[in-house]
């Protein structure tokens, strides 16, 4: 989901400052309620405005797939070599013998 939300990198260190000024404020660290409304807080506050032209769905949509592939070819590169030598000796052992 990290790929996908780039405001999650900049939410999460603005409510930890938030939290440090309400404990420096109160005397004491926020609560679940007081952390939920701090969070929400600086979900609205890294919100960027409306842009001018509507939105290009099809882009958006050709940018995530480009990302998501980009991130599995990542993760699974480096298992091709294993999964493809034990499919190799799979299909030696399974072949009948002449």
């Amino acid at each position: 989901m990290d790929m996908f939300s780039s405001r999650r990198h900049s939410i999460g260190p603005l409510t930890a400052r938030l939290a440090q000024a309400y404990e420096a404020q109160s005397g004491r660290a926020p609560d679940a309620r007081a952390l939920t409304s701090l969070r929400q807080w600086a979900s609205h506050a890294t919100r960027r405005g409306k842009d001018s032209e509507p939105l290009d769905r099809a882009a958006l949509v050709r940018r995530w797939s480009a990302r998501a592939c980009a991130s599995e070819a990542g993760a699974l590169e480096p298992l091709a070599p294993m999964y493809l030598a034990e499919f190799e000796r799979i299909w030696a052992e399974s072949r009948p013998v002449r």
